[in-house]
């Protein structure tokens, strides 16, 4: 009989097996192994994530709020832009952060019957007044997220590849793992062999780092809020050779690991920025929050 290590690589291999199936047998295997931290991030990717989970980087994804208006004389336009500004902040962490926080079941369903357009989560009614002087002379019927498709399949191919590496990594340490009684030091190596696929830091279980891995993980989402945002202006045409100079410098701010070294990067893209004012007025908004989380 194959073991479930061989099983669930069949699986990830086969382009016709469903995500749903594959984190099943994770499960199983993470409780066979014993090893608490796959079996949480199993039943997080099987149930989805609540307000109190740290996300992992790869499921946050740059998406986009839009809106139908109509000119209240039988005229649509559909698909209008709608700067994240206006969003109220009680719905800011809802459809602006980006988070893709479902179950993966979810965002695989989302790819079977979306068709070819982006799949979309739409926004209360009650808030589409906020909307009412964004278009002169347009009123708001609907507001949505957009979810871009490749955003899905991005978090779904992740999952598969983090989980692939991890087990093709851990049959290589120890030999018939399925088979044997794990000693501490197997333990821990699983575990610290875990945590540097699914999340992508080989440190992230070293409380003692400055950055643990929920500062990291907060960090990162912030600044893929601000890239989000930043692009979000360049589809609307505005300071686009400002907007690409900076750009690779925020995305640098990911890979820097103390809190001096994010704010000089930060100053130096408002000196790059320099004479662009809703550039500088962009990032400038994230300053205070990126600074509190750091310091």
């Amino acid at each position: 009989m194959s073991s479930l290590f061989s099983e669930i690589q069949t699986d990830i291999l086969n382009p016709k097996s469903n995500i749903t199936d594959i984190l099943r047998k994770c499960l199983v295997l993470a409780y066979k192994i014993n090893n608490d931290v796959f079996i949480k991030w199993a039943e997080l990717e099987l149930g989805g994530y609540g307000n109190s989970d740290v996300l992992p980087d790869y499921r946050i994804q740059s998406t986009m709020i839009k809106g139908d208006f109509t000119d209240g004389h039988g005229r649509t336009f559909q698909g209008m832009i709608i700067d994240k500004h206006f969003v109220p902040d009680f719905l800011k962490d809802i459809f602006c952060s980006g988070k893709m926080d479902y179950p993966a079941s979810y965002l695989e369903s989302l790819l079977h019957y979306s068709g070819d357009t982006d799949p979309r989560k739409d926004m209360p009614m009650s808030v589409l007044c906020e909307f009412k002087n964004l278009y002169s002379g347009l009123f708001c019927m609907k507001a949505y997220e957009i979810l871009p498709r490749t955003g899905c399949y991005s978090i779904i191919d992740s999952i598969k590849n983090k989980i692939l590496k991890f087990l093709l990594e851990i049959e290589k340490k120890i030999e018939n793992i399925e088979d044997i009684k794990l000693s501490k030091e197997d333990e821990k190596a699983i575990t610290q062999t875990f945590t540097n696929h699914i999340y992508g830091n080989a440190n992230i279980a070293n409380a003692s780092e400055n950055f643990n891995q929920n500062i990291q993980l907060q960090s990162d989402e912030l600044i893929n809020n601000l890239l989000s945002e930043l692009l979000q202006l360049k589809e609307q045409g505005k300071d686009v050779d400002t907007i690409d100079t900076v750009i690779p410098q925020i995305e640098e701010m990911k890979q820097i690991k103390d809190q001096k070294g994010i704010m000089d990067k930060l100053a130096s893209v408002m000196t790059i920025a320099g004479g662009s004012a809703s550039v500088c007025s962009l990032v400038a908004q994230y300053i205070p929050a990126i600074s509190k989380l750091i310091g």
